[in-house]
Parts: C-alpha cells; structure tokens; sequence
C-alpha cells in the first residue's frame, strides 16, 4: 500500500504543489504525499472527499510513470476528436453502404482515423444528422427512368383532355394471404407483443380496378388469376358505367393481360388499356390502395378462419371502403407517382 519516498522526490512534490492551481492535480500530489507517510485508502479518501477506487488509480499511475504522465489527465484530448472533414467522410460511408451494426461505423473510423468511439457516441451522431434506423426499400433493378417519366406525361396529358364521358381505372391483381402479417408497432422496450399465426398457404384471389376520382374500387374474386377472369373484371367495369363512351384502364405487362382472348375482347370494348412501363410498379396507384388494404384488414391481425379471413376482405371492398372515401383520397394522390430507378 505505501509508497516509499526520497526526500527530494518529497520535496519535489510539495513544490508541485505550490505551483499549482488545478485541484485535481493537487489532490493527486497530496494522495501521494499521504501515502507515503503510511495513511490507509479510506482516511485519504475521507481526507481529500474522493473514493478509494481513485486512491487507488493516482497510486497506480505514479507507479507506472511518475512526473511523466502522473499529472496528464485520463480523458481524451480534443486533438482525438474527429474533425469535421473526418466526420464528413464517417456520413459519406454511411449513406453509401448499407450499415446495419454501428460497430461497422466504429471500426471505420479506428481503421482510417486511429481513434476511438463507442456505439453510443456513433448512434448520437447519426441521429444529429439526421439519420434514422428504418428497412430499406425494394426497388426493381430493370426500372428505367426515361420511360417512367414519359408515362408521367402520357398521364397527366389524358387527364387534362379527360371528357365527362371517359373515366380512367388503374387495374392489377392481389393475393392475399391467409396468415398473419407483421408490421411495426409501438411497444414498451424490453417488452414483446405477441400475436397468434397461422400455418396455412390458403389466399384469395382478386382482379380489381380501382378509380382515383370518387375513390371507387371494383373487384373480381376468382379461382385463379387469368384472361378470363380479367374479361370478366372488364365486363362488369362496363357494366358499372354504362354511360361512358371509353373507358381508360392502366395495368401492367402480366402475361394473360396481353392474351389473346383479353384482345380480341377489347376489339369491341369500350376500354382502351395503357400499359405501364416495365417495372414499374411505383406509378400504379392501386398499389397504394392495396397499401391501405393491409394497413386496415391485414398487418397485425389474427383471423381463426380462411372463410373469416375472405369474408373481411371480402366486405372491405364493398362496403367498408365506401365510409373510408376522405382518408382514401389523402393517402392515395398523383403525388406518389413519382420515376423510381436504381
């Protein structure tokens, strides 16, 4: 416990002492001094208001190196911090790769810069800068970006020379599936929110048609997915608007979209279909709808039975979504319709 002392490395701390008007160095050197004339850890402590286990440190780095870094401070200097062109390069690397573990952002930096950060610190950072943790976003590979936004103006076009006798539809096809969806929600930390699941494969199967103008939405549940259910999903827009002379319906490049038996329908049909670029699923408005499907009937809920599960569905479309016309016309708008490329 005690450290032994010459007279003049005594005498040499005493004069330290003097000289100096920081008070932590000042408690060092006298924890030294008493030390050495044999007072226990607890009554330096009780003397100099500090706790044992600092004692003990001030005792370990006089040891190890004396008048050298005996008085340093133990705290990082501020030429450790990083500077703003090094914390510039740390976001640069952020945003270019895909950082799922902050230690990535740690190591980055103690690899390029020698210095050391904790998880913390760098979670603190990002979110200073305004990044945020979130799942990334899928985006198809062969989009392109010229078409997509020749299709926006091939659009916006028709929507100005649009007559009362014309209506546009955006059209496609869902599967919903008969298990439970899981989604973010807001739980207390530490703590999990469990929901029953199902193990079943059944799903419903829809063709539907949906129109931006009075939030209406047209659906076909069939067996399968094919010409005739589209013919059929045509007919009955048809029939729903015997008053218009042509009917614009936008979908995708499905393979039983382009059948034969889907043109040689359309050969004496009011409906004139407007293809989407390919992969492009971002300017289909539907699949905003179908958004809001999964938000309403699907994410987070639990349904015992397939036949309960379609009969949801089932009334959403038509009834439930009747009473949902104003929230429907704020989350679904032109707005989203925006060129997606990778």
């Amino acid at each position: 416990m005690e450290i032994i002392l010459k007279i003049e490395d005594k005498n040499e701390l005493k004069r330290l002492h003097k000289q100096t008007k920081d008070r932590k160095k000042a408690d060092r050197i006298k924890t030294i001094l008493l030390l050495s004339d044999w007072y226990e850890y607890d009554q330096i402590a009780t003397i100099l208001l500090l706790d044992e286990k600092t004692i003990r440190t001030i005792k370990k780095k006089y040891e190890e190196y004396w008048k050298e870094k005996f008085l340093e401070d133990d705290y990082v200097s501020y030429c450790w911090k990083l500077e703003k062109e090094e914390v510039k390069k740390v976001l640069e690397y952020v945003e270019n790769n895909i950082i799922m573990d902050s230690l990535l952002i740690v190591n980055f930096i103690k690899i390029n810069y020698n210095k050391i950060y904790t998880r913390q610190w760098i979670v603190s950072l990002l979110h200073r800068e305004w990044f945020v943790y979130k799942k990334t976003k899928k985006v198809p590979s062969k989009a392109n970006k010229e078409k997509q936004e020749e299709f926006i103006i091939q659009y916006n076009e028709l929507i100005e020379k649009l007559t009362e006798k014309e209506k546009i539809y955006f059209m496609d096809w869902v599967h919903p599936l008969h298990n439970l969806e899981n989604s973010y929600w807001w739980i207390r930390k530490g703590v999990d929110k469990k929901i029953k699941s199902n193990t079943g494969r059944d799903r419903v199967n829809l063709n539907w048609a949906y129109n931006l103008e009075n939030q209406e939405c047209i659906i076909i549940d069939s067996e399968t997915i094919n010409a005739q259910s589209t013919i059929e999903l045509y007919k009955k827009i048809e029939i729903l608007n015997p008053f218009l002379e042509t009917i614009y319906v936008i979908r995708d490049n499905a393979k039983y979209y382009n059948n034969v038996l889907v043109k040689t329908y359309l050969e004496t049909s009011k409906i004139k279909e407007v293809c989407l670029p390919t992969y492009s699923p971002n300017l289909n408005l539907i699949e905003r709808l179908w958004l809001f499907f999964k938000k309403k009937i699907t994410y987070n809920k639990y349904y015992e039975k397939f036949s309960d599960f379609k009969k949801v569905i089932m009334n959403f479309f038509n009834n439930d979504i009747l009473y949902l016309k104003n929230e429907l016309k704020s989350f679904i708008t032109t707005n989203s319709m925006k060129p997606i490329w990778f």
